[in-house]
């Protein structure tokens, strides 16, 4: 640290931390525009009396079906159509998806195309795993098998589907792999793969210390873990789902096993590429007549042991040979660069298109989405990557650029407030969950929340954000209108307050709840919806 700020010194510049960088949001997020703006804009609709538990998701899931499902029928019946009909189902796999939100979300898709009559002219349909195949539905979608590592999620899956359940993707590839019941289950043939991997090391959230696919982290080997998957089981489409500060160039590469030379620059690793490392180039070992990545710089998409397949030229589709370089020291050593590789074969960096031998042909395309432009009161950006095999092994195929196009027509404005989805104080799922919040593991949380001491003067590496965000926010250090927290799980709530959910809380939650009132107290208007 004192070398960085004595290099620092040196150039002049003044260098920050991630912390001395964050900027806190400004809610509420319409703050530059008049009350009339915001009303005649961004007002949401009177839910009319409406519970939480009623078909607010159904209604919002049937837009969509009108938006599309003309389009979703002429395809399903046309003669060109081999995936999704009674014939032959949509396969799919789910892997790192916790709630199996993808199975869940196919069967409010049939169902709401039965509502509306969209049904198969034939009638049939299997029903099998957690999709709803009924009698007549134009869809058909078997859920083959999920892949969870969490004890909890396993046991919801377990109790909701009648798929095979998997503990790892990073063993989903044995040879045969075990289910979660330790019985070996070879993996089901599938046509339609979607994936969450692990998000924790990609995510900007809190902390400066990401960690990079290379690095091996949980999000790492989880990515690689699914892609070790679609080499060998070759599902025909993939959804890949996480946060938007992964790699997702690089993450492009790995799947697709081709490098654009003149995209690779440091801009594409998520974390600080140390200097030694900017000036290492990709190095190449000649094994057994193959040309082998030997080791990988950060900059690059592409696994260790990869084999080269060749080049492309510019635009051109027609793929080239590559030789290894015929000098001594190379020959000797039977190592080479992708410099020395390069100007051998007569590769340029400004156009052409490093190929790396993967076994199966993938094309894709990646966009962001917010949850909040899609009915949703609730801000959630992530990216999404679309994977599909293109026909012809055609790698110059634009289906992505048609499947984004789809997926903006989905979009729809947000109808009602965020209170609109939250229950009455007395429903029977609230007086449930208040239970548990004081049965036993409700009192181990609250044990170690009274046990810990003041935050304000602790080492916690989230103190310095709780500061910026409070002096960022014109909020004074020791303003706590609402609880007055303190150490050792002291506070002061009025009555009606979830004492039992209060008592759970660490001091830093209590103070981003403090954080969160007094900015609405400061605007005078609520930041809860929006």
């Amino acid at each position: 640290k004192k070398a960085k700020i004595e290099k620092a010194a040196d150039s002049g510049k003044e260098t920050k931390s991630m912390a001395e960088s964050f900027k806190p949001m400004n809610a509420p997020p319409y703050y530059n525009q008049s009350l009339e703006e915001i009303h005649r804009d961004h007002e949401c609709l009177d839910p009319c009396g409406t519970e939480a538990t009623d078909d607010i998701i159904d209604r919002l899931v049937g837009d969509q079906v009108d938006k599309i499902g003309a389009l979703l029928c002429r395809a399903l019946k046309s003669g060109e159509c081999d995936l999704g009909n009674a014939k032959s189902p949509l396969k799919l796999g789910t892997a790192c998806s916790g709630t199996d939100a993808p199975a869940l979300a196919l069967t409010l898709v049939q169902e709401q195309m039965a509502l509306r009559n969209l049904l198969s002219d034939n009638g049939g349909g299997t029903s099998k795993g957690g999709a709803s195949n009924e009698e007549g539905n134009l869809l058909n979608v078997e859920h083959v098998f999920s892949c969870e590592v969490d004890a909890f999620k396993q046991a919801y899956l377990a109790r909701n589907f009648d798929s095979i359940l998997y503990p790892d993707i990073g063993k989903l590839c044995d040879d045969p792999p075990l289910d979660v019941y330790g019985r070996p289950k070879e993996i089901p043939p599938s046509n339609f793969f979607v994936a969450g991997t692990s998000c924790k090391n990609f995510s900007m959230l809190r902390t400066s210390k990401r960690i990079d696919i290379e690095q091996k982290g949980c999000s790492g080997e989880t990515f690689l873990g699914a892609v070790e998957f679609l080499f060998k089981e070759k599902p025909k489409f993939v959804i890949f789902e996480n946060v938007i500060g992964a790699p997702w160039e690089k993450m492009k590469e790995y799947i697709t096993g081709r490098i654009t030379l003149s995209n690779c620059s440091s801009s594409k690793a998520i974390n600080n590429i140390k200097t030694a490392e900017k000036k290492m180039d990709l190095t190449f070992a000649f094994v057994d007549g193959k040309i082998v990545v030997d080791h990988v710089p950060g900059i690059y998409g592409v696994r260790c042991g990869s084999v080269v397949k060749g080049f492309v030229k510019g635009d051109s589709s027609k793929l080239r040979e590559v030789a290894f370089p015929n000098s001594v020291k190379c020959k000797k050593n039977k190592k080479c660069t992708l410099t020395q590789l390069m100007e051998h074969n007569k590769i340029s960096k400004k156009t052409d298109t490093l190929v790396f031998e993967t076994g199966v042909t993938y094309c894709a395309h990646y966009m962001k989405v917010d949850t909040k432009e899609f009915g949703l009161p609730q801000t959630r950006l992530r990216t999404y990557m679309f994977v599909w095999q293109p026909d012809d092994d055609d790698v110059n195929d634009d289906l992505g650029e048609y499947w984004e196009a789809i997926v903006r027509h989905l979009q729809a404005p947000v109808r009602h407030s965020l209170e609109a989805f939250i229950l009455e104080a007395d429903h029977d799922i609230i007086r449930v969950f208040r239970e548990a919040l004081d049965g036993p593991a409700g009192r181990t949380s609250k044990r170690e929340a009274f046990l810990e001491p003041d935050f304000w003067t602790s080492t916690s590496a989230n103190l310095k954000y709780n500061t910026i965000t409070r002096k960022e926010s014109g909020i004074d250090q020791m303003a706590r209108s609402l609880t007055n927290w303190g150490e050792f799980g002291r506070k002061q709530c009025p009555p009606h307050y979830w004492q039992e959910f209060l008592d759970m809380c660490k001091q830093r939650q209590m103070d981003v709840l403090e954080i969160l009132h007094a900015s609405a107290a400061r605007d005078a208007e609520s930041h809860d919806s929006s």
